[in-house]
This record gives structure tokens, C-alpha cells and sequence, in this order.
């Protein structure tokens, strides 16, 4: 739960000057390290947190901030690349006067300017506490609350160039653990970050440990405490408060999902009703021990994708009100009987078209072409262009590079690793870049945004990539494309099954909390290795008729992906396909 600021500055701030900025804007204050002293958490003299800082990530695609932040984000900034350092801050008067001071002296010493969040953050944490939740963690309420920040969100500093001073102490620098370091450069760090943080603490106070119980466990030099980007917590769920006009996968968000689900605990965002979420943000929180929370601004709060009204439970924090009362039940934590969606949830008004591919791709060594090949040569065909940057989370800063995506997967294995990525800006070209398609045209114009992820997983020296990208079009999805695409595909080795559907929506890709009806199939596809081990007998024999393409593979169109039940027909057909497929790989 936080106050959200991101400095973003047109030279790297290294760690002698974030030093110095965290002593000036918190004279008092001690620092200490968080998340293994990449993040660092800055208390005020009685030990109260104030604000935590991420290290620095070099910007080498601008669309990302234009995506999250608003063009005025990067207005005045060089073309090319700047630097995003995110602060996190207490929702109360010190604390986010604090965090503004530092983020301002970033922008104004090194050029740039500074976003910040809304400031609604109180008035959701005090509504929800209304409603039962706990209060805030970590001692925020020893603070009294104050008014706002006096700022909004968006743009609220542009600075001119300070260089910090040659006499502070060089051992700061070589605290610094070397200079930045690039995910699937090396292999040996996350992608897009900087060291810029690493080893401030060695410079200025270092903060208490943290005991082993309740708040944390000791293990070894430093202890884990729970995790600072949730606000509120439940027996079996985490709330973690965002007041962003467009709320992103951080990596606060991504993190405490995999701590706490890694527990069976669920985690629930809650935003304001006027928030948008990304696709990727969505697409965690479908999941079953996820949800997301909208605060309707009258006290009530209901699910941003259901729809349905909520009410706090002690044990498994926000969950859907009933008819009977405005309780949940102890038992399941959800009441019985017929419920019904959120006022206005069910809006009328058009939207435009989605198109999602999810895409298996099962590699060998030496896996050429390199992971994330696939997902180029969907882009291109459905966007006429490639993706423009990737990362472990959102933003992805980092530029488009598969031989960097398959570097930082051999890192990680035998381990598996999930990445985001994300298209330009503007459809083709835009702040993100342009690229050209692999025969030296510009791969035509199709419009829209995507971003999507892909997920390795390793089996001894065989890897599968399954990608999954998803495209917004203010007009009709090129539909035509989709055999060429199961053509380039199979012609390179990468289609094992792809599964194409249609939805509704943005056609930037972001969600606000109404209603967008369930995907609809539009065609599935199976690549040379089916097609070999099956016969084209099998293949063309099933409930959906088949058509043979280059590759080998077959591209089976779904009829029928209009609203109602023609939609679930289409389902029932494909998942009928899907079975006959397998039961003749069993034959």
C-alpha cells in the first residue's frame, strides 16, 4: 500500500547520489535494505517507515513510460534513454513530503521530471477499513493523517542538471558492486535493473533488524520481514493498495503474489473504480487465490472483473456479498444465493476488438531460432511489427532482444522463468521504436497495442516456451492473417498447438471494471510434429474440419465465435477437437 512517485531522470543516479539525496530528504531518518538490499526502506527517526526506493532501471524504450505514465511523463527528457527510479511511500503527510523531496532532487540534479499517483490512497484504506479490513502495516497509523499531497497524478517536476559533488567519499562507489548490469547479458541479474542501489547502506545509518515472529523470520545476517507492498492483510489474503489511473505488474505486485501464494494466500489489489489495469496485471488476476477490489467511492466495494459486490471477511479478506446480509458466511467466506453485479458494471457501450494467442512451442537444443522468435513473428503478422521491449515485469524497459530472453532462461534453468513484453506505442513505430520485418518491408500497419508474456520451462536440455500475446484493434481483427501466421511458424519449428480467441475491450489493451464478456475460439492449430505422428487422416477426421498448410500443420477455423450460446458451441467444438486429437495420439 503506497503513495507511488517515479523519477524519471536523463542521467543514471548512482548510489553516492542517492546517498546523499536520502540524508537530505530525511535528516533524521536511518536507511535500511530490503529484498536482499536492492530496495531500500527509509524510517523516520522514531523507526516509523517513510518511503522505500527501487534501484534504478535503465529506459531504453520510452513507450513503456508513455504506456503507464502519460506522454507528459517523458516530456523534455533526451531521445533515446533515461533512467526510472520508482519510490514507494506511507500514505500519510511525512511520509509522501519525504519521498516527493527525494524524487524531486533526482529530477531537478540530473534533468527529468517526476509522476506521482493519485492521491486517494487514505480515502481507500479508510473505506476499507469501514468495511472491517485491518488497519495499515508497518506502523503507518502512528502517523496522523494528513490532506494530500497537494499534487495529483501526473507530471509535477522538471529539473535542470546538478552534477553531485567530487569530494564525497569514493568507497560509496565501490560499494556500488560495479556498474549496471543487463538481464540476459550476463545472465546473472534481472533484467532492465541497475546496481545504482547496492551497497547505499554501507554509507549511511542501516536500520534495526527485524526480529524473527510475527513481523518477520531471522535468517542468517538479515531477517525477512513481510513484505512491504501490502497494505492490509487477511488470515488467507494480502491487500495491496494502488491509486493509479493505469495499475501495472510491478514488481511489488509480482512479488508478493509468488511470496504469498507460495503460501496458499491469496492477494487482492483494490483500486479506486476509475483505475484501468494492464493486460498483465489481468491476467494474474483471474487466477484463483487473486482478485481485484474497486472502491465505488460510496463506501462499497465490488469485483473488477465479475462484477460482484464485496464485503470483508477476517479470514479471506475481500469476498462476494450474498442477497441475505452483509456478511459472508465463516465457513467457504461467501454467502449463497443469487448475486448480482456492481451497478453500471453491466455497461451497454460498445468496445472494440481483442485477438489472444496462446502458442506452445516445444525446443531442442541449441534452441535456433532463440526463444522468443515465436512471439516476433506473431507480432509481426498480427501488429506488422515486432515487440519493442521485455522484462520480469512491467515496465519492460528493456530493448527487444531474444538472444538476451534466451540467455537470461539458460540462466535461470533449471528453473523456469516468466517475461513480459510489450509492443510500441502507437501501434508500429511509435515511442517504442520501429522495427522492420524480417524481408526488409515494414510488415504493413495492422493497428492497436499488444503485450503479452512467455513462460520456459526446462526438461533436462529441452525447453517449452509457451507465449501468449494479446492485440487491440479499434476496428476488426485481421483474421485473414491467421493461416500465414500458422505457415511462418510451422516453417520455423515453432508451433507444437496454438489456440487463437476473440474478445472485447480497450484497444490499448487496459481494463477498467466492467464487464467484458468470456473469449471466444477462433481457430486452433498443430505443427509438424502432430502432423507426422498423427497422419493427415486423423488430423482431417475430427468434429472441426481442418485445412493442410505449409510446415507441415493444420489450421482448424472455428465457425461460429458470435456472443451467446454460438459462443459456447464454439467452445464445445474445440474442446471436442481437442480430445479427438488425443485420443488418436493414444491410438
Amino acid at each position: 500500500m503506497s503513495y507511488d512517485l517515479v523519477a524519471l531522470t536523463a542521467a543514471e543516479p548512482d548510489a553516492l547520489l542517492i546517498a546523499r539525496i536520502l540524508r537530505e530528504a530525511v535528516p533524521e531518518g536511518v536507511v535500511r535494505p530490503l529484498a536482499g538490499g536492492g530496495v531500500l526502506e527509509v524510517l523516520d527517526g522514531d523507526g516509523g517507515p517513510l518511503f522505500a526506493v527501487e534501484p534504478a532501471q535503465r529506459v531504453d524504450v520510452a513507450g513503456e513510460a508513455v504506456r503507464l505514465l502519460g506522454r507528459d511523463a517523458v516530456a523534455g527528457l533526451p531521445e533515446g534513454r533515461c533512467w526510472w527510479v520508482e519510490l514507494h511511500a506511507r500514505p500519510h503527510r511525512a511520509a509522501r513530503e519525504a519521498a516527493g523531496r527525494a524524487a524531486d532532487a533526482l529530477a531537478l540534479r540530473l534533468g527529468g521530471n517526476v509522476w506521482t499517483s493519485g492521491p486517494g490512497v487514505e480515502r481507500l484504506v479508510r473505506d476499507a477499513q469501514a468495511a472491517g479490513a485491518p488497519g495499515p502495516r508497518h506502523g503507518a497509523a502512528a502517523r496522523p493523517a494528513g490532506g494530500g499531497s497537494g499534487e495529483g497524478r501526473g507530471r509535477r517536476a522538471a529539473g535542470g542538471t546538478e552534477a553531485p559533488g567530487a569530494e564525497e567519499d569514493q568507497n560509496v562507489q565501490e560499494a556500488q558492486g560495479g556498474q549496471e548490469t543487463r538481464g540476459g547479458q550476463d545472465g546473472d541479474s534481472e533484467q532492465g535493473r541497475s546496481t545504482a542501489n547496492r551497497g547505499t547502506e554501507d554509507r549511511i545509518t542501516e536500520g534495526p533488524r527485524t526480529p524473527g515472529g510475527p513481523e518477520g523470520r531471522t535468517g542468517g545476517a538479515r531477517s525477512v520481514r513481510r513484505h512491504p507492498a501490502v497494505g492490509f492483510e487477511a488470515e488467507n489474503a494480502v491487500v495491496v493498495v494502488q491509486d493509479r489511473e493505469v495499475v501495472p505488474l510491478t514488481s511489488g505486485i509480482s512479488d508478493a503474489f509468488a511470496e504469498h501464494g507460495a503460501r496458499g494466500r491469496g492477494l487482492q489489489v483494490l483500486t479506486p473504480s476509475s483505475a484501468r489495469i494492464t493486460h498483465a496485471l489481468r491476467t494474474l488476476l483471474v487466477q484463483p487465490l487473486a482478485r481485484w477490489v474497486a472502491a465505488d467511492g460510496d463506501g462499497g466495494h465490488f469485483d473488477g472483473i465479475s462484477g460482484l459486490p464485496l464485503v470483508w471477511h477476517p479470514v479471506n479478506g475481500f469476498v462476494p456479498r450474498g442477497p441475505s446480509g452483509p456478511h459472508a458466511s465463516a465457513g467457504a467466506g461467501v454467502e449463497t444465493g443469487a448475486l448480482e453485479p456492481a451497478p453500471g458494471f453491466l455497461d451497454p457501450d460498445p468496445m472494440d476488438a481483442h485477438l489472444v494467442v496462446d502458442l506452445v512451442v516445444e525446443h531442442t537444443v541449441p534452441l535456433a531460432p532463440p526463444l522468443g522468435r515465436a512471439a516476433e513473428i506473431v507480432a509481426e503478422h498480427l501488429a506488422g511489427t515486432r515487440p519493442a521491449g521485455w522484462g520480469t515485469h512491467e515496465p519492460a524497459l528493456g530493448p527487444w532482444n531474444p538472444e538476451g530472453i534466451t540467455r537470461t532462461a539458460r540462466h535461470r534453468a533449471p528453473g523456469g522463468v516468466v517475461l513480459h513484453l510489450a509492443g510500441p506505442v502507437g501501434g508500429r513505430g511509435g515511442l517504442g521504436g520501429s522495427h522492420e520485418s524480417e524481408d526488409g518491408g515494414d510488415g504493413g500497419d495492422r493497428g492497436g497495442a499488444f503485450a503479452g508474456g512467455i513462460r520456459v520451462s526446462w526438461d533436462g536440455e529441452h525447453a517449452r516456451e509457451r507465449v501468449s500475446l494479446a492485440f487491440g484493434y479499434p476496428g476488426e481483427p485481421p483474421l485473414e492473417s491467421l493461416p500465414g501466421l500458422v505457415e511462418a511458424l510451422a516453417g520455423e519449428g515453432l508451433l507444437s498447438t496454438l489456440h487463437v480467441r476473440r474478445g472485447r475491450g480497450r484497444p490499448d489493451l487496459t481494463f477498467a471494471p466492467r464487464w467484458h464478456g468470456a473469449l471466444a475460439p477462433v481457430g486452433m492449430a498443430v505443427g509438424p510434429e502432430a502432423v507426422a505422428r498423427l497422419g493427415e487422416e486423423a488430423l482431417a477426421s475430427g468434429p472441426l474440419s481442418g485445412e493442410v498448410l505449409a510446415g507441415p500443420a493444420v489450421w482448424y477455423p472455428v465457425p461460429g465465435s458470435g456472443p451467446g450460446e454460438e459462443r459456447y458451441r464454439s467452445m464445445a467444438l474445440v474442446a471436442a477437437q481437442v480430445r479427438h486429437l488425443a485420443a488418436a495420439g493414444r491410438g
